[in-house]
């Protein structure tokens, strides 16, 4: 496990005490056009009307930039930097559900496809004994039990995890299938096409702490509509009778001919 030295520390906490004084600069100084912040990220479009407060921005920007360089040792900046567009007069934010993407075959059956704590799936049938073990005998599902060190315990004690899975075996089997491909939600993924002034082609631009120096337009554009190729259009689910967070696409039947898609 890398661990960081006291130097080192000391130099992280000052580059992130100059973070938070100049992200709080941008705010006080800037209109607050859209605001899609999370926990995790920053995702808001600032407009600076002042040139000259936008130009102190700006050399604050570059001393963090440079700071964070030294600092990291990287010259690739985090995601959540904040970024000054010029002349831009129009942007289109764009979503769409984010999803984590594998495919389970043949040459893995012994790998386990994962689905809830053993509690959790318990509840969902109402902690009936009978119906539980009906629907594990029925989709070949399995337990894992685990023994864990429980955090920020002084006196070592564990704790056991009960998980219920499948084998990918099972599950090919299941479906009939040599190839499934998995979909897993993963959030929303924020994409934005941004055109400047006096241009007729936009350009796509990461969604991070943007500050503009124009009051451009900013519209949400309506979903698109799934392709004519996606998965959801061309291949079939493979469903369970109990909630799962994954969505299972036939990709290979066993026949070994291939769905188009």
């Amino acid at each position: 496990m890398f661990i960081l030295d006291k130097e080192k520390k000391e130099e992280w906490k000052k580059y992130y005490k100059l973070q938070e004084e100049v992200f709080d600069f941008i705010f006080k100084n800037s209109e607050v056009i859209t605001d899609n912040r999370s926990s995790k990220y920053i995702r808001t479009i600032n407009y600076v009307e002042d040139k000259e407060k936008l130009k102190m921005i700006k050399r604050k920007i570059n001393k963090l930039a440079k700071e964070y360089k030294e600092v990291s040792g990287k010259e690739r900046l985090p995601y959540n930097f904040p970024i000054i567009l010029n002349d831009v007069e129009n942007i289109n934010i764009n979503t769409n559900t984010a999803v984590q993407s594998f495919s389970i075959t043949r040459k893995e059956e012994n790998n386990r496809q994962y689905f809830k704590p053993l509690k959790e799936f318990k509840r969902e049938f109402n902690f009936d004994v009978e119906k539980i073990n009906e629907v594990m005998k029925k989709y070949k599902l399995e337990i894992e039990r685990k023994e864990i060190d429980l955090e920020d315990d002084e006196e070592d004690e564990k704790t056991i995890v009960e998980s219920v899975y499948i084998t990918y075996k099972n599950l090919l089997d299941l479906a009939g299938a040599d190839v499934i491909q998995v979909h897993i939600p993963n959030g929303i993924e924020y994409i934005l096409t941004i055109r400047k002034i006096g241009e007729t082609r936009s350009k796509k631009q990461r969604y991070g702490f943007i500050i503009l120096d124009n009051l451009a337009t900013v519209q949400y554009s309506t979903k698109q509509a799934k392709r004519s190729h996606s998965y959801e259009k061309t291949l079939e689910k493979f469903e369970f009778s109990f909630e799962t967070v994954a969505t299972y696409y036939i990709k290979e039947k066993k026949s070994n001919q291939m769905n188009m898609f």
